[in-house]
């Protein structure tokens, strides 16, 4: 994947969502939960997805996830499947959740990520041989 994919997922989002999600973005979507901890139910819950995926493709048999507290960042790492560019544009979108048809899956909606805004302007993913930060909730760079 190149980067070039990033910038067209980014002009599709500003058309689809406009260039004002900064500014309702941290009432809307950085506030969904009224617990500000929710977004590591969330992590959880992605990263058993992933796994679930990883499993079926027979590349792991176990979950694994771990979590680092750095006193900069919060790292979370876990062994399910890569990232492919379906899953770019769903954790950068909005109500774009790419787990809707799989009823092995547990997120359905595709807004559960931004509950890490609570804590984040620009989320980074690192994810086999992509990697990427999120700004203003839905544009990938």
């Amino acid at each position: 994947m190149t980067g070039d994919i990033y910038e067209k997922i980014r002009e599709k989002n500003i058309v689809e969502y406009g260039t004002a999600v900064d500014r309702w973005g941290p009432t809307v979507l950085a506030k969904l939960y009224s617990d500000m901890t929710h977004f590591i139910y969330e992590l959880l819950q992605n990263a058993e997805d992933a796994c679930e995926r990883a499993k079926r493709a027979g590349a792991v048999n176990e979950f694994s996830i771990s979590f680092r507290l750095l006193p900069d960042r919060l790292e979370v790492m876990h062994n399910g499947i890569p990232f492919d560019e379906k899953d770019i544009r769903g954790i950068c979108g909005l109500v774009e959740g790419t787990k809707s048809d799989d009823s092995s899956q547990i997120g359905k909606f595709g807004i559960g990520f931004k509950s890490v805004y609570a804590y984040t302007k620009s989320p980074e993913i690192y994810s086999g041989n992509k990697s990427f930060c999120i700004k203003n909730y839905v544009q990938p760079f």
